[in-house]
Protein backbone atom coordinates (compact mmCIF):
# COMPACT_ATOMS: atom_id res chain seq x y z
CA UNK A 1 0.00 0.00 0.00
CA UNK A 2 1.44 3.38 -1.03
CA UNK A 3 2.22 5.85 1.77
CA UNK A 4 1.67 8.95 -0.36
CA UNK A 5 5.28 9.64 -1.30
CA UNK A 6 4.69 8.02 -4.68
CA UNK A 7 2.93 11.27 -5.62
CA UNK A 8 6.02 13.24 -4.63
CA UNK A 9 8.27 11.03 -6.78
CA UNK A 10 5.93 11.24 -9.76
CA UNK A 11 5.73 15.02 -9.43
CA UNK A 12 9.51 15.27 -9.03
CA UNK A 13 10.17 13.17 -12.12
CA UNK A 14 8.01 15.40 -14.28
CA UNK A 15 9.34 18.60 -12.75
CA UNK A 16 13.01 17.68 -13.03
CA UNK A 17 12.62 16.36 -16.57
CA UNK A 18 11.29 19.76 -17.64
CA UNK A 19 13.91 21.59 -15.61
CA UNK A 20 16.69 19.59 -17.29
CA UNK A 21 15.41 20.81 -20.65
CA UNK A 22 15.20 24.46 -19.58
CA UNK A 23 17.47 25.03 -16.59
CA UNK A 24 16.90 28.77 -16.27
CA UNK A 25 15.58 31.23 -13.73
CA UNK A 26 12.91 32.24 -16.23
CA UNK A 27 11.51 28.68 -16.26
CA UNK A 28 11.88 28.02 -12.54
CA UNK A 29 10.54 31.20 -10.92
CA UNK A 30 6.89 30.79 -12.09
CA UNK A 31 7.02 27.17 -10.81
CA UNK A 32 8.78 27.90 -7.53
CA UNK A 33 5.67 27.49 -5.37
CA UNK A 34 4.77 24.25 -7.16
CA UNK A 35 8.24 22.90 -6.37
CA UNK A 36 7.98 23.96 -2.72
CA UNK A 37 4.54 22.44 -2.11
CA UNK A 38 4.69 19.22 -4.14
CA UNK A 39 8.38 18.27 -3.84
CA UNK A 40 10.31 20.18 -1.17
CA UNK A 41 7.80 19.96 1.69
CA UNK A 42 6.98 16.25 1.15
CA UNK A 43 10.73 15.56 0.92
CA UNK A 44 11.22 17.27 4.29
CA UNK A 45 8.51 15.05 5.78
CA UNK A 46 10.19 12.00 4.24
CA UNK A 47 13.42 13.14 5.88
CA UNK A 48 11.74 13.33 9.29
CA UNK A 49 10.04 9.92 9.04
CA UNK A 50 13.04 8.02 7.70
CA UNK A 51 15.28 9.88 10.15
CA UNK A 52 13.15 8.60 13.04
CA UNK A 53 13.44 5.03 11.71
CA UNK A 54 17.21 5.37 11.32
CA UNK A 55 17.56 6.84 14.82
CA UNK A 56 15.87 3.78 16.28
CA UNK A 57 17.94 1.43 14.12
CA UNK A 58 21.30 3.05 14.89
CA UNK A 59 20.60 3.92 18.52
CA UNK A 60 21.53 7.59 18.23
CA UNK A 61 20.10 10.83 16.83
CA UNK A 62 20.01 11.24 13.08
CA UNK A 63 19.82 14.63 11.33
CA UNK A 64 17.97 14.89 8.01
CA UNK A 65 18.80 17.34 5.23
CA UNK A 66 17.05 18.02 1.92
CA UNK A 67 19.58 19.41 -0.52
CA UNK A 68 18.89 22.83 -2.03
CA UNK A 69 17.68 23.03 -5.60
CA UNK A 70 20.01 25.98 -6.20
CA UNK A 71 23.47 24.95 -7.39
CA UNK A 72 26.70 26.47 -6.06
CA UNK A 73 28.22 27.62 -9.34
CA UNK A 74 31.08 29.70 -7.90
CA UNK A 75 33.81 27.22 -8.80
CA UNK A 76 32.07 25.30 -11.58
CA UNK A 77 32.32 25.69 -15.33
CA UNK A 78 28.69 24.56 -15.49
CA UNK A 79 26.68 27.68 -14.64
CA UNK A 80 23.19 26.17 -14.85
CA UNK A 81 21.47 27.49 -11.72
CA UNK A 82 19.47 24.48 -10.49
CA UNK A 83 19.95 20.81 -9.57
CA UNK A 84 17.67 18.61 -11.67
CA UNK A 85 17.33 15.97 -8.97
CA UNK A 86 16.09 15.46 -5.41
CA UNK A 87 18.59 14.39 -2.75
CA UNK A 88 17.85 13.74 0.92
CA UNK A 89 20.66 12.92 3.37
CA UNK A 90 20.73 11.55 6.92
CA UNK A 91 23.80 11.68 9.20
CA UNK A 92 24.25 10.23 12.71
CA UNK A 93 27.15 12.39 13.83
CA UNK A 94 30.29 13.96 12.39
CA UNK A 95 32.44 11.51 10.47
CA UNK A 96 29.71 8.89 10.40
CA UNK A 97 28.68 7.33 7.09
CA UNK A 98 25.69 9.13 5.59
CA UNK A 99 22.46 7.72 4.20
CA UNK A 100 21.09 9.07 0.93
CA UNK A 101 17.82 9.03 -0.99
CA UNK A 102 18.14 10.16 -4.62
CA UNK A 103 15.37 10.73 -7.15
CA UNK A 104 15.60 11.99 -10.71
CA UNK A 105 13.94 10.95 -13.98
CA UNK A 106 14.99 7.34 -14.61
CA UNK A 107 16.83 7.00 -11.28
CA UNK A 108 15.69 6.15 -7.76
CA UNK A 109 18.05 4.82 -5.09
CA UNK A 110 18.84 4.47 -1.40
CA UNK A 111 22.46 4.45 -0.31
CA UNK A 112 24.88 4.55 2.57
CA UNK A 113 28.56 5.31 2.79
CA UNK A 114 31.20 7.99 2.53
CA UNK A 115 31.52 9.32 -1.03
CA UNK A 116 34.71 11.36 -0.50
CA UNK A 117 37.46 10.66 2.00
CA UNK A 118 40.51 12.82 2.58
CA UNK A 119 43.50 13.03 4.92
CA UNK A 120 43.00 11.24 8.27
CA UNK A 121 39.61 9.82 7.28
CA UNK A 122 41.13 8.24 4.18
CA UNK A 123 43.96 6.77 6.28
CA UNK A 124 41.42 5.28 8.71
CA UNK A 125 39.46 3.80 5.82
CA UNK A 126 42.58 2.13 4.46
CA UNK A 127 43.44 0.70 7.88
CA UNK A 128 39.89 -0.63 8.10
CA UNK A 129 40.25 -2.35 4.72
CA UNK A 130 43.61 -3.77 5.74
CA UNK A 131 42.44 -5.14 9.11
CA UNK A 132 38.78 -5.94 8.47
CA UNK A 133 38.69 -6.22 4.71
CA UNK A 134 37.22 -9.72 4.78
CA UNK A 135 34.28 -8.57 6.92
CA UNK A 136 33.75 -5.46 4.77
CA UNK A 137 33.83 -7.48 1.55
CA UNK A 138 31.40 -9.99 3.05
CA UNK A 139 29.00 -7.20 4.05
CA UNK A 140 29.16 -5.71 0.56
CA UNK A 141 28.56 -9.14 -0.96
CA UNK A 142 25.54 -9.65 1.30
CA UNK A 143 24.02 -6.38 0.06
CA UNK A 144 24.62 -7.42 -3.54
CA UNK A 145 22.91 -10.76 -2.98
CA UNK A 146 19.94 -9.45 -1.03
CA UNK A 147 19.22 -6.23 -2.90
CA UNK A 148 21.16 -6.36 -6.19
CA UNK A 149 23.19 -3.36 -5.06
CA UNK A 150 25.90 -1.63 -6.99
CA UNK A 151 28.93 0.10 -5.51
CA UNK A 152 28.65 3.74 -6.48
CA UNK A 153 31.82 5.65 -7.30
CA UNK A 154 30.79 9.13 -6.23
CA UNK A 155 33.48 11.74 -5.86
CA UNK A 156 37.07 11.22 -6.89
CA UNK A 157 38.00 8.41 -9.24
CA UNK A 158 39.73 5.38 -7.64
CA UNK A 159 43.51 5.32 -7.76
CA UNK A 160 45.13 3.38 -10.57
CA UNK A 161 47.55 1.71 -8.16
CA UNK A 162 47.24 0.44 -4.61
CA UNK A 163 48.49 3.16 -2.21
CA UNK A 164 51.61 2.51 -0.14
CA UNK A 165 52.46 0.86 2.18
CA UNK A 166 50.04 -1.76 0.83
CA UNK A 167 51.09 -4.07 -1.99
CA UNK A 168 49.43 -4.59 -5.35
CA UNK A 169 48.76 -8.19 -4.27
CA UNK A 170 46.67 -7.12 -1.28
CA UNK A 171 43.53 -9.31 -1.13
CA UNK A 172 41.35 -6.19 -1.05
CA UNK A 173 43.28 -4.07 -3.51
CA UNK A 174 40.11 -2.81 -5.22
CA UNK A 175 38.80 -1.39 -1.93
CA UNK A 176 42.17 0.15 -1.08
CA UNK A 177 42.25 2.03 -4.38
CA UNK A 178 38.99 3.79 -3.53
CA UNK A 179 38.84 7.30 -2.08
CA UNK A 180 35.32 6.69 -0.82
CA UNK A 181 32.82 3.88 -0.57
CA UNK A 182 29.08 4.14 -1.09
CA UNK A 183 26.67 1.26 -1.58
CA UNK A 184 23.67 2.28 -3.65
CA UNK A 185 20.52 0.16 -4.00
CA UNK A 186 18.30 0.93 -6.98
CA UNK A 187 14.63 0.98 -5.97
CA UNK A 188 12.33 -1.18 -8.06
CA UNK A 189 8.53 -1.04 -8.21
CA UNK A 190 8.20 -2.35 -4.64
CA UNK A 191 8.40 1.19 -3.23
CA UNK A 192 5.17 2.10 -5.04
CA UNK A 193 3.18 -0.88 -3.78
CA UNK A 194 4.71 -1.17 -0.31
CA UNK A 195 5.29 2.52 0.38
CA UNK A 196 8.49 4.54 0.26
CA UNK A 197 9.10 4.76 4.02
CA UNK A 198 8.62 1.00 4.67
CA UNK A 199 10.82 0.21 1.66
CA UNK A 200 13.64 2.43 2.94
CA UNK A 201 13.28 0.90 6.42
CA UNK A 202 13.72 -2.57 4.90
CA UNK A 203 16.72 -1.52 2.83
CA UNK A 204 18.30 0.13 5.90
CA UNK A 205 18.50 -3.30 7.48
CA UNK A 206 20.24 -4.67 4.38
CA UNK A 207 22.80 -1.84 4.39
CA UNK A 208 23.29 -1.79 8.17
CA UNK A 209 26.27 -4.24 8.44
CA UNK A 210 28.28 -2.17 5.95
CA UNK A 211 27.30 1.06 7.71
CA UNK A 212 28.40 -0.31 11.08
CA UNK A 213 31.81 -1.41 9.81
CA UNK A 214 32.46 1.99 8.20
CA UNK A 215 31.14 3.82 11.25
CA UNK A 216 33.29 1.89 13.73
CA UNK A 217 36.37 2.14 11.53
CA UNK A 218 36.21 5.82 10.63
CA UNK A 219 34.67 7.67 13.57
Amino acid sequence: MSDGFADMITAANGFYAELARDNTKEWFEPRKEHYASTIRKPAELLGELVGADLSRLLGRPVAAKVYRIHRDVRFSKDKTPYNAHLHVQWVAGEGSPAWFFASSPGHLSFSTGLPDLESDALDRYRRLVDTKGDALAAAIGQVSREAKAEIATWGAEPLKRVPKPFGEDHPHADLLRRKGLTLSIPLDGAWDEGGVVPTLARLSQVLLPTWRLLDEGLR
